[in-house]
């Protein structure tokens, strides 16, 4: 049986939505006037640099200037990057906000625990109640489902 350390952790899981919600608003704002109000090719950019953050989810780690830092090192490399005549196929916002909602609330701790407060397995374990192995396999998990953001609504 979980502790009841995971109700907190749910409730982090739930700033965790609110922080890449914020970031994504921030870029796209950013970026929209850095684009002379194209607010299409922001909103375009903003989904692409969350979903390129969800596969690297150790990023959501920082605060202040290091999480801006990154944030601004995956716009630009997007916004430098040579049109193509076929964008990337990515979600809308609605559609991957909401699959990130759906995350199972079993693995949503162990989300918490991994990529936001760099705990290690054992750590994770030990707050959750589980295995280490059990806890392994569900950061997998974690990775996996972060990492097919992409595909959200497909």
């Amino acid at each position: 049986m979980p502790h009841e350390g995971c109700d907190f952790k749910q409730e982090q899981f739930q700033h965790w939505l609110d922080r890449v919600r914020d970031t994504h608003d921030a870029v796209r704002f950013t970026v929209g006037h850095r684009l002379h109000g194209d607010w299409e090719r922001a909103e375009a950019v903003s989904i692409e640099v969350i979903v390129r953050m969800l596969t690297k989810p150790k990023v959501f780690r920082y605060q202040g200037l290091p999480y801006s830092g990154r944030i601004g090192s995956v716009a630009e490399s997007i916004l430098a990057a040579p049109a193509t005549d076929t964008p990337p196929e990515l979600p809308d916002w609605l559609t991957l906000t909401s699959y990130l909602e759906q995350m199972s609330p079993q693995l949503r701790p162990v989300l918490v625990g991994a990529f936001v407060d760099g705990l290690d397995d054992e750590h994770i374990s030990a707050e959750v109640g589980l295995p280490t192995a059990i806890v392994l396999t569900m950061r997998k998990e974690v990775e996996k489902y972060l990492a097919q953001s992409a595909d959200a609504g497909t």
